[in-house]
């Protein structure tokens, strides 16, 4: 029996990473791929290495693009809400692998609470935020679902996500939309007052901001208070120790 050629064996290889990288996909995005099914997702990945070539360390940063690949595929025409579902789950994935912290205390939240308009408040590195006009959170619902109520069209209407990570693992939920808006501007740095100039249009704000941040502190949603311009000293961001399994 002939010795394999050195075109044979760099093919097997091909294929074997191809399969590696199908496999790693198709974990990664787990719902996309059961909504595609089994053979289409191999074709989509196929498609996507050669548009999006792997140049990354890690095997978790491959899929960076497959959301965007979605987007101009023909298979958008078909199931339109799909590259959303690409997204959230790219989104869940950086999460999952996203910096350690410690989230503040209420005793911090309170010391802060007299010099809050000026300072900036930073969210978890974990944290993740997503709009859609698709209920792509009710497709995410269904996952383990059988197929009949899995391969449901789900509703098209403006659906606002967050996304944290709790116990190690990545968790979503729906958020109303001045919740979401103001978890964006937290995210964009900016001052806390100028924030509130920004919501007061919100009806009973006060109350509401009161519910969202009770709830937000229990998930440890937020890591330090930063002085912006006027002196104050920074809150510590203490390292933590959480497994990324």
């Amino acid at each position: 029996m002939k010795p394999l050629s050195r075109e044979a064996r760099i093919g097997i290889y091909a294929n074997a990473y191809h399969l590696r990288l199908v496999e790693s996909l198709s974990l990664d995005f787990e719902v996309t791929a059961r909504a595609v099914r089994e053979e289409m997702m191999g074709s989509l990945v196929y498609e996507y290495l050669q548009k999006f070539p792997s140049r990354y360390r890690t095997i978790n940063e491959v899929g960076r693009y497959f959301p965007k690949f979605l987007k101009k595929h023909q298979i958008a025409r078909h199931l339109p809400f799909l590259p959303d579902v690409a997204e959230m789950e790219r989104l869940m994935l950086e999460s999952h692998f996203a910096d350690d912290s410690t989230p503040l205390s209420e005793t911090d939240i309170a010391a802060m609470a007299p010099r809050m308009e000026t300072h900036v408040l930073h969210l978890d590195p974990a944290v993740r935020l997503m709009a859609s006009h698709w209920n792509i959170h009710q497709v995410w619902e269904r996952r383990e679902a059988n197929d009949k109520k899995f391969f449901q069209l789900p509703p098209k209407e403006r659906t606002h996500l967050m996304i944290w990570r709790q116990g190690g693992m990545p968790q979503l939920q729906i958020v109303e939309g001045p919740a979401y808006k103001l978890l964006h501007l937290i995210r964009r740095g900016l001052k806390f007052g100028r924030i509130l100039d920004d919501m007061k249009q919100v009806p009973n704000l006060e109350t509401r901001l009161q519910t969202w941040f009770q709830d937000w502190m229990k998930k440890g949603l937020f890591v330090k208070w930063e002085g912006k311009h006027d002196g104050h000293r920074a809150l510590p961001l203490k390292p933590a120790h959480r497994s990324h399994h």
